[in-house]
């Protein structure tokens, strides 16, 4: 990956969490239920996800858990793979 690729990733990691008011700072994985709030889609929604391909780890619990920089790269190679 380019740093301009890096840099771009980077900034509309940052432009979803200012405009979706989510404060994730300190948090470096994600729940269903937050990386929901921040795509305003629902939890369903994520679990077809989940079925397409979006990277998420799996806890020792066995809990699911989004990295929000991981997600942002995979919806937009998904939504350039959509648009050609």
């Amino acid at each position: 990956m380019s740093l301009g690729m890096s840099l771009t990733l980077l900034d509309k990691y940052a432009k979803i969490i200012l405009m979706k008011g989510v404060e994730i700072m300190n948090e470096e994985f994600l729940t269903k239920k937050e990386l929901a709030d921040i795509y305003t889609v629902s939890q369903r929604t994520i679990n077809r996800w989940m079925v397409s391909g979006v990277p998420y780890n799996k806890t020792p619990g066995g809990h699911v858990r989004f990295n929000l920089y991981d997600v942002v790269s995979w919806h937009d190679k998904t939504k350039e793979g959509e648009s050609n």
